[in-house]
């Protein structure tokens, strides 16, 4: 028995193999017919690479920046659509290198004296041959010429409106910016410079500061008018902050002829919060803290009280609190 099972177990392997055999050579013939197909594809393409092409391309145009005093006309082209003759394979090249924009640049005669420039459809070819092969062909070109007029604008000098802020970190003081300049020249016809009194920087807030900022802040662009400069530059001085302390007396203020308004207590505390830099430069002959006479008679109950001002301070100090915030008052009328 066992005999038999062993035989029956070597003809069953031998039918396998001869049904996977055809498999196989199946498998090698598909491979073998992709392969031909790839390369026949490949040498049709490089074949067709050496074939004769027409193909549009759009070239973009650059104009050198104008003298803020001169200005230009109508609306010119700002890109350039033509059509190549040549090789596919030269033609590919322009595809995937793509062009560099086409630099149009006034001469002073044309600016000043003639106050006109035209270029014609050879003047631009000219300009575009720097980046062709000897080999391609312009077979056509959009527009075929470029014409402007120009004229001079009139000035006008205006003040910078800022409009944004500086936020220093906490513990920490920011003096007032200092921009510069503090005034632009603008650029425009006589009617659109009547209307503008002014130009405003963009929007910005600066925050978390904790050291000296330095940076340029953008004019805000305004229609059909040149700015100069366009971008202004700020700078704040940034220090860190200290306390210092004082007390002072309180004077009275709006007391009416006949009248005697005295503050209980007649002394209060001012706490300064103050840049380091300022520490000794502040002493009470430069702090004033008053208390306004009432002006109502709602006031003059006994248990109101009045608000202590500081009516007297360097104008650059922005911190401070005073103890206590207000006061008791007895008003007595002399004999």
């Amino acid at each position: 028995m066992k005999l038999n099972l062993l035989n029956a177990d070597r003809k069953k392997g031998k039918n396998i193999d001869k049904a996977s055999a055809p498999r196989s050579r199946r498998g090698r013939n598909v491979l073998v017919f992709f392969a031909f197909v790839v390369l026949s594809a490949v040498f049709w393409f490089m074949q067709s690479l050496q074939d004769v092409y027409t193909t549009s391309f759009s070239i973009p145009i650059s104009y050198s920046e104008l003298p803020p005093d001169i200005g230009v006309s109508g609306r010119l082209p700002d890109r350039l659509d033509i059509m190549l003759k040549d090789q596919g394979i030269v033609l590919l090249t322009y595809k995937l290198k793509g062009f560099s924009p086409i630099n149009i640049s006034p001469s002073k005669a044309q600016l000043h004296k003639k106050k006109s420039m035209r270029l014609n459809k050879w003047d631009l070819v000219e300009l575009l041959q720097k980046q062709l092969e000897t080999s391609t062909t312009v077979a056509a070109i959009s527009p075929e010429d470029i014409k402007a007029t120009f004229y001079t604008r009139k000035k006008k000098t205006v003040p910078v409106v800022i409009n944004g802020q500086t936020v220093p970190k906490e513990g920490f003081y920011a003096f007032d910016p200092i921009f510069s300049p503090s005034e632009v020249t603008i650029y425009g016809s006589a009617e659109a410079l009547a209307s503008i009194g002014s130009v405003n920087t963009e929007e910005f807030s600066i925050d978390g500061l904790e050291s000296d900022f330095s940076g340029d802040i953008a004019i805000a662009p305004i229609d059909d008018i040149v700015i100069d400069p366009t971008n202004i530059r700020m700078q704040v001085r940034v220090e860190q902050l200290t306390e210092q302390t004082f007390e002072l007396p309180i004077i009275t203020k709006n007391v009416p002829e006949g009248f005697l308004l005295r503050p209980l207590p007649g002394k209060v505390s001012i706490q300064l919060t103050l840049p380091t830099s300022h520490y000794k430069e502040v002493s009470e002959a430069d702090l004033q803290t008053a208390v306004f006479y009432p002006s109502s008679p709602d006031s003059l109950r006994s248990d109101s009280s009045l608000p202590v001002e500081l009516i007297m301070k360097p104008d650059w100090l922005k911190h401070y609190k005073i103890t206590p915030s207000h006061v008791q008052f007895i008003i007595e009328r002399i004999q």
